[in-house]
């Protein structure tokens, strides 16, 4: 196939890698079997070099641009790098907010529970366009609240999550033969 660059990289949508491809999923080959593409990947992506390189491993990944992306710093995306996780396990929840439920009582009135020495000493609080907030009565004692409240949801440990965007299952190949790519200069 001449219409390629050599280490070229291109999405298939069907089942099979096409004559002069070889399929991403970090294969390592020895450089005797594809010299050319082994002379531009090197031992970018792993291998032994000069005996062996690997081709990129694409398989349930997405390719991203090379270089430091100023939103994100202080990352930098070398190439070659895998960066990120298919699942994560939290470890800390960050700074949040929970509707507090209660019974009706007047600000800053003991709100008790049905469980012995729990209670809150919250109110009503009317904020803005007459929203109704609960908020600790000015001065109050720091509030203690039942564990149950508390405690995560759910299983325990926490279990990790699924971590990745929506995608498209593609087929990744990198073109072995074709046109040699020439620096520009």
């Amino acid at each position: 196939m001449s219409d390629c660059y050599i280490g070229e990289i291109r999405a298939f949508p069907y089942s099979y890698v096409p004559y002069g491809w070889l399929l991403c999923d970090g294969t390592t080959y020895n450089t005797g079997q594809y010299p050319a593409l082994a002379s531009l990947l090197g031992n970018t992506f792993g291998g032994n070099w000069p005996a062996t390189f690997t081709v990129p491993d694409l398989r349930q990944r997405i390719a991203v641009s090379v270089g430091e992306a100023n939103e994100l710093k202080p990352h930098n995306f070398e190439l070659g790098k895998p960066i990120g996780e298919a699942a994560v396990q939290l470890s800390y929840y960050p700074r949040h907010t929970h509707t507090l439920q209660k019974k009706n009582v007047k600000g800053g009135a003991l709100a008790k529970t049905s469980r012995p020495n729990i209670h809150s000493n919250f109110g009503q609080v009317t904020g803005p366009n007459n929203t109704t907030y609960m908020a600790s009565s000015p001065g109050s004692a720091t509030t203690q609240l039942s564990p149950n409240m508390l405690s995560f949801f759910g299983k325990q440990p926490v279990a990790p999550h699924e971590n990745r965007q929506p995608f498209l299952n593609m087929l990744y190949a990198i073109a072995h033969d074709g046109e040699y790519p020439v620096p520009e200069d």
